[in-house]
C-alpha cells in the first residue's frame, strides 16, 4: 500500500495517513483513516483481500474484486442491498427468492436463514453492525481476508502455516456449533441470540449464570 502513497501512522495527520488496528491473529483487518473510500478501493484490489467496506453516512459501501460495488442500507432492523456494479457479496440469487418490503428491505431473521450456508453468512447484518453497532469507536475501513492470509502480530503465528483462523466474513471463519444438554436450540442463530435462548431453556434471568 505504500506504493499507493498510504502511510502507517500512530495518529491521523493527513489524508493519506492510516492507523492499522491490530487484534491477535485474525482473518480480517480494520483501519482508521480520513479517506475511507480511497483506502477501501485500494485495499479491495490488494492480494488476499476479498471484501472491503466503509461507512458512507448511514449506509455501508462494500467493495469486492474486479471493481464490484454495493450499498447496504438499514431501517428499523431491516436491511437492503443495492448492487451498483456487480455483486460483491454474491447475494443476487438469494435475494431474488425473498420478499422485500415496499422500501426494498429484508427481514434480518429471513436473511440469516437464507444465507446460513452461503459463502458469506448474514453479510448485510454483520457488516452494518461492524460499522455502526458493535463498538463505540468503529473502524473507518474493514477488510475480510482469504484463507491463509491473516492480520496481527507475526509472532502469534509461530512456525506454522496459517490455513485459517477467525474474524473474516466467509463461511469457514463465521460458523461454529453449540451443544446443549438441557433442551433443543434453533438450528441457525447468531451468537448474539445464544444468551436469550439459553435463558429460556434454563428458566433463568441471566446467562451465563453468575454466582
Amino acid at each position: 500500500m505504500q506504493s499507493k502513497g498510504w502511510r502507517l501512522r500512530e495518529s491521523l495527520q493527513g489524508p493519506k495517513d492510516v492507523v492499522y488496528i491490530r487484534f491477535g491473529l485474525e482473518t480480517y483487518a480494520s483501519f482508521a483513516t480520513d479517506s475511507p473510500a480511497a483506502l477501501a478501493a485500494d485495499l479491495a484490489a490488494a492480494e488476499g483481500v476479498t471484501i472491503a467496506s466503509y461507512a458512507d453516512g448511514q449506509d455501508v459501501i462494500v467493495l469486492g474484486r474486479g471493481g464490484t460495488k454495493a450499498k447496504i442500507t438499514q431501517k428499523n432492523g431491516r436491511f437492503g442491498y443495492d448492487a451498483h456494479n456487480g455483486d460483491p457479496l454474491k447475494l443476487a440469487d438469494i435475494l431474488a427468492s425473498l420478499a422485500a418490503d415496499a422500501d426494498g428491505l429484508y427481514d434480518a431473521e429471513q436473511l440469516l436463514q437464507a444465507t446460513a450456508t452461503h459463502e458469506y453468512p448474514a453479510p448485510l447484518q454483520r457488516l452494518w453492525r461492524a460499522h455502526f453497532a458493535l463498538v463505540a469507536n468503529p473502524p473507518d475501513v474493514i477488510i475480510s481476508l482469504e484463507d491463509r492470509f491473516f492480520s496481527g502480530a507475526k509472532s502469534f503465528a509461530g512456525s506454522v502455516d496459517i490455513a485459517s483462523t477467525h474474524g473474516g466474513l466467509n463461511y469457514r471463519n463465521s460458523v461454529t456449533f453449540i451443544m446443549s444438554t438441557v433442551g433443543p436450540l434453533p438450528p441457525v442463530m447468531q451468537s448474539a441470540d445464544v444468551p436469550r435462548h439459553m435463558k429460556t431453556l434454563l428458566g433463568v434471568k441471566d446467562w451465563p449464570m453468575r454466582k
